[in-house]
């Protein structure tokens, strides 16, 4: 006879037959897992070279597209007298040079590929006076800065001329009213840039500061751009460098690194744009490169 305790559970555990189908689909989940992972971390250890040469490319490419745009922008010319020709390359002579859209080939040569170039380019602000009236002005500013002291130094321009450029180096002039970097990159086609003060303070190179007893008044259509820098871009050790030298205040920036290239050549096209062709290089594996070209001319 069975007695059978008031609310007493029954416990029942797994059979051998379930432990043993739970045992083989761990196996199989955990080898599925396993053969996922193997196969991902192959594909990545292939695809990595590729993916490593594609950043460079992507960074470089950024870098080289915005300094060659800027290239001949905001340059004087020799004497304040830009020639008929100033759209045609030719070798640069001096600063100001006679032609604007100058470069140098300083290694090789443009017909071949020349892998050392030096131009002239406005690489920082810009910007045009709307309106002038009274101790008040309206600009639109693109990059214009007065409080960063390496890009306080411009060039005003009164149609196609330097103001005040009688001697051998046009004159540099600096904004007596202090602001902040303002861009144009949401520009909707009206002033951005507001100041109370139509002066801007003549730079005296030889103090290294400004005089504002020596000052210009701007008025309305004239034309401000930083003083630009000479450039240098060259393959140093597989790798594109950039070289900049501020003509400014005469310093050198030093070299700046660009991207990892196997070659980097520039060639003159039809005597008035350039074609830059890039051999990327990856990083992890220098064998994997690709190819790039890009024109530029105005």
């Amino acid at each position: 006879m069975k007695i059978y305790k008031k609310n007493q559970i029954k416990v029942e555990g797994f059979t051998l037959i379930e432990l043993l189908v739970i045992a083989v689909l761990a196996t199989i989940i955990v080898g599925a897992i396993v053969s996922i992972y193997l196969v991902s971390a192959e594909v990545f250890r292939k695809n990595r070279p590729l993916s490593d040469v594609i950043e460079e490319i992507r960074s470089g490419i950024t870098t080289l597209d915005f300094v060659f745009s800027r290239w001949g922008v905001g340059v004087p010319c020799k004497n304040n007298s830009c020639p008929s020709y100033s759209t045609t390359i030719s070798s640069c002579d001096g600063y100001p040079p006679t032609n604007p859209m100058c470069m140098t080939c300083e290694e090789g040569n443009f017909s071949s590929g020349c892998s050392k170039v030096m131009f002239y380019a406005n690489l920082y602000g810009i910007g045009f006076v709307v309106n002038a009236t009274n101790d008040t002005i309206s600009l639109v500013s693109c990059r214009l800065d007065s409080k960063s002291s390496y890009q306080n130094f411009y060039y005003i321009w009164t149609g196609e001329k330097v103001i005040n450029y009688n001697s051998t180096l046009p004159t540099v002039y600096g904004f007596e009213s202090k602001f902040s970097s303002i861009d144009c990159i949401n520009f909707a086609g009206t002033t951005n840039l507001m100041l109370n003060s139509r002066k801007m303070c003549k730079y005296d190179r030889n103090l290294n500061s400004y005089n504002c007893n020596e000052s210009y008044i701007l008025k309305t259509g004239d034309l401000i751009t930083r003083v630009p820098h000479q450039v240098r871009i060259f393959l140093e050790d597989e790798a594109i460098k950039m070289e900049l030298y501020d003509l400014a205040n005469n310093q050198t920036e030093g070299k700046q690194y660009i991207a990892n290239a196997k070659s980097f050549q520039v060639y003159v096209t039809n005597g008035t744009s350039v074609k830059v062709k890039v051999n990327f290089k990856s990083q992890s594996n220098p064998t994997q490169t690709l190819e790039i070209e890009r024109y530029f001319g105005r």
